[in-house]
């Protein structure tokens, strides 16, 4: 099953904040909740500028449902 979600962040800022995000970068966090499963996860960013990239990442959501959840600790 092919689900796609977008999120389209519109973010200014000027002088001082603007020079620190220049400097250090933007961390932008959002959650998605998945059914367990294999995705590939597509990540991309743009600038009004032209300038984007993209990466990809393939994961496993594991169905903790069917299984014990075991732990183990040493001393």
């Amino acid at each position: 099953m092919l689900r796609s979600t977008q999120f389209t962040y519109e973010v200014g800022m000027e002088g001082a904040e603007r020079e620190r995000v220049l400097r250090n970068g933007l961390r932008l966090t959002t959650e998605v909740t998945l059914d367990p499963g294999e995705y590939r996860l597509h990540v991309a960013a743009g600038t009004r500028g032209g300038r984007s990239g993209k990466v990809l990442h393939d994961l496993t959501v594991p169905d903790f449902g069917d299984q014990l959840l075991m732990m183990s600790g040493g001393r």
